[in-house]
């Protein structure tokens, strides 16, 4: 498989605090599921953050199918990516205006159509032509199984559903990669399964996951290959079965514990 995204030695430290990233090295082929695990602390959505260009690092380099931000393509290599983040970040609007509205940001539509976000829920449906956004924002409710949810306020939502919306968004951008940060954390067992349902569908569809996890049971049902990041280092990293069944350091059997490596 080719590689999608690499990172060569990146480091980012926040202002006045010490460095979150020292020096990660990484390589991510494309339509793979590769998952970063690591305690809490460890870096990982500092690394996401970075890695979708919300972040500038401070040293090293970020290149997505062979481009760098730094040659002025930094919102074109965004616009192939999408980002769901632990606590689903919802608008105050409806579920359908929170699905669609990122692929409201994405169309190239003239300036006078770029509505400021206070006026979201008045101009949207005038701003992107129906025959473009309906198909997609309905496609993507029912991937995640809330068909019948558009015209609900996102904020009324359970943390599970909420979740769910915020995974729709991202899919009816239809990314080329899509980061999954702790995307099931604090769901109940239903969310879980069907979340991880589907990440995989997305996945066979051709997506490339990038995916923080705790959940090991989890990494080792989605994953291809892992990395274990250690204080803003990868300490180890290898296919999944591989890395858990015969670690090659003493890190990964102190992250995960004996029990869970047979």
């Amino acid at each position: 498989m080719s590689v999608i995204l690499s990172v060569h030695g990146l480091r980012f430290a926040y202002p006045r605090g010490p460095e979150a990233l020292r020096g990660v090295d990484l390589e991510i082929r494309a339509g793979e599921v590769f998952a970063v695990i690591g305690p809490n602390g460890a870096g990982k959505t500092t690394l996401f953050r970075v890695l979708t260009m919300f972040y500038r690092p401070s040293a090293g380099e970020v290149e997505y199918r062979f481009r760098t931000a730094s040659d002025g393509s930094e919102l074109g290599l965004r616009r192939r990516m999408a980002m769901v983040f632990q606590d689903p970040v919802l608008l105050n609007a409806s579920v359908w205006e929170n699905v669609a509205y990122g692929l409201f940001l994405r169309e190239p539509l003239p300036g006078r159509l770029r509505v400021r976000l206070g006026h979201l829920a008045r101009r949207l449906r005038l701003a992107v032509p129906p025959s473009k956004l309906e198909a997609r924002v309905e496609r993507a409710l029912e991937e995640v199984g809330l068909s019948g949810f558009a015209g609900k306020h996102a904020r009324a939502l359970s943390r599970g559903e909420a979740q769910r919306v915020a995974l729709a968004r991202a899919l009816a951008v239809e990314p080329e990669l899509l980061l999954l940060d702790e995307p099931t954390a604090n769901l109940d067992p239903p969310n879980v399964l069907l979340i991880e349902e589907v990440i995989r569908r997305a996945n066979r569809r051709g997506a490339t996951v990038l995916l923080a996890s705790h959940n090991i049971g989890q990494v080792r049902r989605l994953a291809d290959r892992a990395a274990l990041l250690v204080e803003g280092r990868i300490v180890e990293s290898g296919p999944v079965e591989e890395l858990f069944r015969a670690p090659g350091s003493g890190s990964i059997r102190e992250f995960v514990g004996e029990e869970l490596l047979t």
